[in-house]
């Protein structure tokens, strides 16, 4: 298995290197790391037949470990950049 983090997220195949427990465990790794008790964890996909897969499970994973979720649904990356306040 090659590098998953990149760039531009993180990459590699869906149901073999990209799985629903490696969103559920990067969904608790960022409530953890970026998440304070009652924190929001903004979060955004693209179209592909996985999003909705990989975001529930992220969702599943950020809310397990106590923050909260904003799914603001199919957004380009700049608009996810722009609507969590962060500038690149």
């Amino acid at each position: 298995m090659g590098k998953r983090f990149g760039t531009d997220g993180i990459r590699g195949v869906v149901g073999s290197e990209i799985t629903v427990g490696l969103a559920l465990d990067l969904g608790r790794a960022v409530a953890h790391r970026f998440g304070d008790s009652g924190s929001s964890v903004l979060i955004g996909r693209d179209t592909r037949r996985s999003g909705e897969m990989l975001s529930a499970a992220l969702s599943a994973g950020i809310t397990a470990a106590g923050a909260d979720v904003l799914d603001i649904g199919v957004v380009t990356t700049p608009c996810l950049v722009h609507a969590s306040g962060e500038t690149r």
